[in-house]
């Protein structure tokens, strides 16, 4: 029996550390262990998740990073612990990833 594929759409560079340190990338790993090796398991940063590619072999789109349509390009002040957050300005999705992410919903698809 071939195995689902799940593609997580997690938060992007923007966060201190890095993609992998984000909350959201960290949540979705946690999913990925309770569920096991039952599926096969993509995780994509913000508008990768959308793109053809990653969608047209996906049984299941999990929405999970957020885009802050406020965001400017401004870095942070130096937290109490030493560490200096960079904002990236909202950047809405392509319309090819548009156009590929309305496909996967219309095929009924979760």
């Amino acid at each position: 029996m071939k195995k689902k594929k799940i593609v997580f759409q997690v938060g992007g560079p923007s966060f201190v550390g890095g993609p992998k340190f984000h909350p959201v990338s960290q949540q979705a790993g946690c999913i990925v262990h309770w569920l096991g090796s039952k599926f096969i398991y993509d995780l994509r940063y913000l508008e990768d998740a959308f793109e053809a590619e990653a969608l047209n072999k996906c049984d299941l789109l999990v929405l999970m990073g957020l885009e802050y349509k406020g965001a400017t390009d401004v870095t942070d002040p130096v937290d109490e612990l030493g560490f200096r957050a960079k904002h990236y300005p909202y950047k809405p999705i392509s319309d090819k990833s548009l156009h590929a992410f309305e496909e996967y919903v219309a095929s009924g698809r979760p």
